[in-house]
């Protein structure tokens, strides 16, 4: 039994010297340099499904309405431009065009439409992956309207032909953006986005809703591509 003891004790003491030995003249790494390792690997492998891009472009398709749709409901036709600030936030520069024609009778019809110009930043709230952006900016905003009644008749029952009314107008205002994005691949994405957009008393021209707010509202699908 005595033997036995000794054996394992010499066995182990061959051992440790062994390994201080076989350390400096090999250099077998050690645990802590094999978890640095271990990390950088799984940094460059998050790096390369997660790329990032400076540049964005899209064009966007909303349900929307407000004063360019006389009230009612119509197509918001969307263009932008995004540059990648930092991966948390973007800078985007977007046109916005919305429009409706009225024609009530053959002799009353009205066509109204509207241009905004968007400068927005568009912001990630939480981590470079979330999905979620929310974003606010300045806004211009050219409003137009023609419409009024094209025919009338005088006392002796003449018909007679009325010139339109034309107004248009220029403003300053505001925009608020709420979008959640869906990955199509590294450098494409699809995003759902509601947009709303207030205008002040125009600076320029002659708004056909003097006195009051103008704007717009909406929701639609955006498609973006990055590079």
């Amino acid at each position: 039994m005595r033997t036995y003891c000794l054996r394992r004790i010499f066995r182990f003491v061959c051992l440790t010297i062994f390994g201080c030995v076989l350390y400096p003249t090999f250099g077998l790494p050690s645990a802590e340099a094999f978890g640095q390792g271990f990390l950088q690997e799984s940094t460059s492998i998050v790096k390369e499904t997660t790329p990032f891009l400076r540049h964005h472009v899209g064009m966007g398709l909303s349900f929307a309405g407000g004063t360019p749709t006389l009230g009612g409901n119509g197509a918001m036709l969307s263009a932008l431009y995004g540059y990648a600030i930092t991966p948390m936030i973007e800078a985007e520069f977007s046109v916005n065009y919305l429009g409706r024609t009225n024609a009530s009778t053959v002799q009353s019809t009205r066509f109204a439409n509207g241009w905004t110009g968007d400068m927005t930043f568009m912001f990630r709230l939480f981590d470079v992956s979330d999905r979620f952006r929310i974003g606010f900016g300045p806004s211009l905003l050219w409003q137009g309207f023609t419409g009024g009644s094209g025919f009338s008749t005088d006392p002796n029952g003449t018909a007679m032909r009325n010139p339109l009314q034309t107004f248009e107008s220029m403003s300053l205002g505001g925009n608020l953006k709420l979008e959640y994005l869906f990955p199509l691949s590294q450098k494409m994405d699809l995003g759902f986005r509601g947009q709303v957009h207030l205008a002040l008393e125009p600076f320029s021209g002659t708004s056909y809703v003097p006195n009051s707010v103008s704007g717009s509202a909406g929701i639609g699908i955006f498609l973006r591509g990055g590079w």
